[in-house]
């Protein structure tokens, strides 16, 4: 994992009192309505119904960094159900964010960060956490500008759940959780195992590089999901997609 050298790094400097401070950085103008027609399946039993699971993605969000900042900077697109509805949106010079919610609470965010390359600062909190494939993602990376981000590889829909902590204001000794909170991620498939999360304030974890840091994390208020929850979250993650190299087929799940 990219961050393991960094967060170890960090919880020494932080416990020996040396870790200096660091900088970071209504209207739904951009929903699509009606757009995307697409439904995925699984053979999981909806509440209360014993029939599968259908998940119909009637909604579609498209990016807009590169056209607000007027850059030449890949369009993204991600579908979503009738019961989800973006409640913030927000686009500057160095960043967008994003972020779906349900009625329940639990969230959608896709965060776009560009204000540095390598994520360094200050950190109270360093996670383990074992990440497993959860499902296949329609994400396939290609060039940004002039520079080829297929050695990505293949993408995936990952399942994170944190299994253990770091106390970062004591000795930073190592705790396992057995209760610890799910999240899923759209990240590239060789980050499947046990990785280490170092949270930075203002910045992205579980992000990838694509000319700037791409996360898109599903989360749960109560760091759990029902049944219908994770096959709804799955499928708004494995539907993201760059516009460029997205296949004909993206918007047919099944």
């Amino acid at each position: 994992m990219k961050y393991r050298m960094l967060c170890v790094l960090l919880a020494v400097v932080i416990t020996s009192g040396w870790l200096s401070g660091c900088s970071s950085d209504g209207d739904k103008t951009n929903e699509q309505p009606e757009q995307a027609a697409n439904s995925q399946q699984s053979d999981g039993t909806g509440s209360g119904t014993g029939d599968t699971i259908t998940v119909d993605l009637l909604h579609t969000y498209t990016t807009r960094f590169g056209e607000v900042n007027q850059l030449t900077y890949p369009r993204f697109s991600f579908d979503y159900p009738d019961n989800w509805k973006i409640t913030s949106e927000e686009v500057t010079e160095i960043a967008e964010e994003v972020t779906l919610t349900n009625d329940t609470g639990i969230t959608v965010t896709y965060w776009n960060f560009h204000g540095m390359r390598d994520l360094t600062g200050p950190t109270r909190d360093m996670n383990r956490v074992d990440v497993t494939r959860a499902a296949d993602a329609s994400f396939v990376p290609g060039y940004v500008q002039a520079t080829d981000y297929s050695d990505l590889g293949a993408f995936m829909v990952g399942k994170l759940k944190t299994v253990g902590q770091y106390d970062m204001l004591g000795d930073g000794a190592y705790q396992e959780t057995e209760n610890g909170p799910v999240r899923y991620a759209l990240l590239p498939e060789r980050e499947v195992g046990e990785q280490e999360e170092c949270v930075i304030v203002g910045l992205p974890t579980f992000s990838f590089w694509y000319g700037g840091h791409i996360s898109l994390i599903a989360n749960s208020p109560s760091g759990e999901f029902t049944e219908q929850e994770e096959k709804e979250v799955v499928a708004i993650l494995s539907s993201f997609r760059d516009d460029a190299t997205a296949p004909a087929s993206a918007n047919s799940l099944s």
